[in-house]
């Protein structure tokens, strides 16, 4: 049993307020909640019920031999909200390397990729959301490495990498983050798979 329930907004007040009385917090995905533990005083176990959203990318081919696809998740400078990503999942036809971008030169904050990927939120009464989510895949110039990479690593081939955040990752108002599956040594005819999940805070 939970000590306190709150909102949102309560949570989001006192989060930003006073983050330091936070000692830790985590995810239930599937039902949309976030735990926490708080102080002062003796520790408090919370629950926050949090609009809970999920989008994905069917099946997709690489434009041409040496592309590969890349996906943007934007949470715009007026969304209000913050984005805490909880799960992305690729898959590749192939062993190529999957890579998350934070927002830097090469991850504009204010703009879309070409191609637009649709998501709902995961109960009926779910908020509309201002995150924006579209993908490339004729991409062949993105740094493999180097600054604004927070993760990366060797996918097997048809192998799904369900890549969990348990404490999730944070976009704030007027960032983004992107996601690549792939890299230059692609063959024309290669394929991945994307779904990702978030909530809002």
């Amino acid at each position: 049993m939970v000590d306190e329930i709150l909102t949102p907004n309560q949570f989001r007040d006192q989060w930003q307020n006073f983050p330091d009385l936070f000692e830790a917090y985590w995810f239930d995905t599937i039902a949309g909640k976030l735990y926490y533990l708080r102080r002062p005083g003796p520790v408090l176990l919370g629950q926050v019920s949090i609009p809970a959203y999920g989008g994905s990318d069917p099946l997709r081919t690489v434009a041409a031999i040496n592309q590969f696809i890349v996906y943007r998740i934007r949470n715009p400078a007026t969304s209000g909200v913050r984005l805490i990503i909880t799960r992305i999942i690729v898959t590749s036809t192939e062993a190529r390397q999957f890579r998350i971008y934070t927002s830097t030169s090469t991850v504009p904050t204010a703009t879309d990729r070409t191609g637009t990927i649709l998501f709902k939120g995961k109960a009926q009464d779910t908020p509309t959301s201002a995150t924006v989510c579209s993908f490339d895949n004729n991409v062949a110039n993105l740094a493999i490495g180097g600054f604004g990479v927070i993760h990366i690593e060797q996918l097997q081939a048809l192998v799904p990498r369900d890549y969990v955040m348990m404490t999730g990752y944070e976009i704030l108002p007027g960032h983004a983050m992107d996601i690549s599956v792939g890299d230059t040594t692609d063959t024309a005819a290669e394929q991945s798979t994307f779904s990702i999940e978030w909530l809002e805070i």
